[in-house]
């Protein structure tokens, strides 16, 4: 792993080729699709209508189908690669914020909840405009966020990721999952110390303490710190080692509702069908209120219940607990996002949706949780009521 991370330190400049690549191919596959075809230069056609119509079905695939499910996958497993080394939009703000205004980060815009709402926004404004449907309404939702990561750094920081580090609607997520993940870029303290001052100190385009990394969470596995110091360097570790370390103080409430409310309840609510008897409740609220809101909620409650009686009724353990059910929110979330993509293009019969697949993968998921809960919990008395949350949720979201 030590030689993988020099490869990202001493390959930067080929790195940066990869994002540019990326980011023109990103934008014809948002762009093309919208134009008016047949698509003429002259006399010479450009974009047949079928050339088109294709284009946007590809476009579907490799978004929704392909990229999302993906980089969850990834980031769940490895940490956040995608974001350091191929993410478009991290690739864009980084290069305006070398060309732009550099102005001080405004303390408002270090709000840590910042992730979370604009996740909320975006995912409100994917269910009004259909963001999987016509190629325009994904330009809107996609395009629009990559506008924003450009404007973000055109304004703030120099050759930094501003709009990566407080503003990235996945950051928060993509922060938990990579918690989990197996790959991490360690830091030996001592050995740091111990080195002479370098001449260049470390290009981190999250503006991390890379001294005191202890955390994955807001990392992009760049390797621009790979070797400084001979101290830092890329390296497995087990899983749930980050968290095992954590504190019961050091557990925050927003991950928490993040981890219960979105990978947990969101994703079993979102998946499932309703009887006709529901139409009696549909009159009362929307549908969307209950699928998206009070749903999602009540699930929440159900399966933090258990962690909170394995830690005695006391909230800041159960809260720590709520962390060890990660992985199989996570998975739940790849699955979810891959039955979408696939509904997307009319073929659901590729959205893994059979019970033998799903059953597999929520299984392993149930079982990294399961090994999670059991380093957080300080006993192992409890750990058969700490079980219940991930068994609910397997069997729910198997059967939903």
């Amino acid at each position: 792993m030590q030689f993988i991370g020099q490869q990202l330190h001493e390959r930067q400049s080929f790195i940066r080729r990869v994002q540019w690549a990326l980011v023109l191919v990103y934008g014809l596959l948002l762009v093309l699709p919208t134009l008016p075809a047949p698509l003429h230069w002259g006399t010479t056609v450009l974009l047949s209508t079928a050339a088109s119509e294709a284009l946007g079905w590809w476009a579907k695939i490799l978004f929704w189908c392909v990229w999302w499910p993906g980089v969850i996958l990834s980031v769940l497993v490895f940490g956040q690669f995608w974001c350091g080394v191929l993410c478009p939009d991290g690739a864009v703000t980084e290069f305006a914020s070398r060309h732009g205004r550099a102005w001080k980060i405004p303390s408002r815009l270090r709000w840590t909840g910042w992730p979370l709402v604009l996740f909320v926004a975006m995912t409100l404004l994917e269910a009004i405009v259909d963001i999987r449907g016509p190629a325009r309404n994904t330009l809107l939702v996609l395009g629009g966020i990559s506008l924003a990561a450009l404007l973000v750094g055109l304004g703030y920081g120099k050759g930094k990721r501003v709009w990566c580090r407080y503003l990235c609607p996945t950051a928060g997520l993509f922060s938990l999952l990579s918690r989990c993940a197996f790959l991490h870029f360690r830091v030996d303290r001592a050995a740091w110390d111990a080195a002479p001052r370098p001449a260049k100190a470390i290009d981190c385009p999250p503006m991390l303490d890379v001294r005191r990394l202890r955390s994955n969470k807001k990392c992009s596995m760049c390797g621009r710190c790979s070797g400084h110091r001979q101290a830092v360097a890329l390296a497995w570790r087990p899983s749930g080692q980050e968290l095992f370390r954590m504190t019961a103080e050091e557990a925050r409430p927003l991950d928490g509702l993040v981890i219960l409310y979105l990978l947990l309840g969101l994703t079993l609510a979102a998946g499932q069908s309703f009887s006709p008897s529901f139409s009696a409740v549909s009159d009362v609220l929307p549908t969307a209120v209950w699928r998206y809101g009070l749903l999602p909620a009540g699930y929440s409650l159900v399966f933090f219940l258990p962690l909170l009686g394995a830690s005695g009724g006391c909230w800041l353990p159960a809260l720590r607990l709520v962390y060890g059910l990660i992985p199989l929110g996570g998975i739940s979330l790849a699955l979810m996002a891959i039955a979408q993509g696939w509904s997307a293009v009319g073929a659901d019969g590729f959205a893994l949706s059979s019970v033998g697949i799903k059953t597999a993968l929520l299984g392993a998921g149930f079982f990294w949780s399961a090994h999670l809960l059991r380093g957080l919990l300080p006993t192992t008395k409890a750990w058969g009521l700490a079980l219940v949350s991930p068994l609910l949720f397997s069997l729910l979201r198997i059967l939903a």
